[in-house]
């Protein structure tokens, strides 16, 4: 079987795929440029929309690896909101349909952090890659197979755009660096009261207005 991997980093998922002797294509390049005919696809940190005729054409349904706990952070930066938020954490595997990470889930597990104080916004990522690279390694025979019922999403959940998190990543004080303590912290204090205002600079104020 022909599988085709759309990814930046395709060598974290693909070695279960290679162990079972299928072969295997990479690419990260807009669709415009890719061959779709291959007879599994696989998408895992891939930034591109893949267009609804492309999904009626393909063999089977394009399969998405996602890092958060579908419904919940769908779209950009799901680990980042998550803390924001503090909405479930976790990883998903499902279905692609014309929706942002709308599609049937196959598998999922929710990830805890139990000392979420030493975590920053790179290793918590760091931790969801693995995790959902893991899941797919364990899940592949029978998501190759069709052993696993595709089941709806349930409940509306959260969806974001990436430039959703502009008004908040400036007030960070290390990028992907910081704690995610802090990112808790600001978002408790987005959702607490309109003091919240008070605490930050002019600029930021004036960008809140214009929302």
């Amino acid at each position: 079987m022909r599988v085709l991997l759309l990814s930046p980093y395709p060598q974290t998922i693909e070695m279960p795929i290679l162990e079972g002797g299928d072969h295997v294509i990479t690419s990260n390049a807009s669709p415009s440029e890719i061959d779709f005919s291959a007879d599994f696809i696989i998408c895992f940190g891939y930034r591109h929309i893949i267009q609804e005729q492309i999904l009626r054409t393909v063999v089977r349904p394009i399969i998405n690896l996602h890092i958060s706990y579908l419904p919940w952070n769908k779209g950009a930066d799901p680990n980042f909101w998550s803390w924001f938020e503090h909405t479930p954490k976790g990883v998903s595997v499902h279905e692609v349909d014309i929706g942002i990470d709308t599609g049937p889930l196959l598998v999922q597990t929710e990830v805890t952090f139990s000392e979420s104080e030493q975590e920053t916004l790179t290793t918590s990522y760091n931790k969801l890659c693995s995790t959902v690279s893991e899941l797919f390694s364990k899940t592949w025979p029978l998501i190759r197979a069709n052993e696993i019922k595709p089941t709806p999403q349930f409940g509306k959940g959260s969806c974001h755009r990436s430039k959703d998190k502009d008004l908040w990543w400036k007030l960070l004080s290390n990028g992907y660096d910081s704690p995610v303590g802090e990112i808790e912290n600001i978002g408790s204090e987005v959702t607490a009261s309109g003091l919240f205002w008070d605490k930050y600079d002019q600029e930021i104020g004036e960008l809140k207005s214009s929302l």
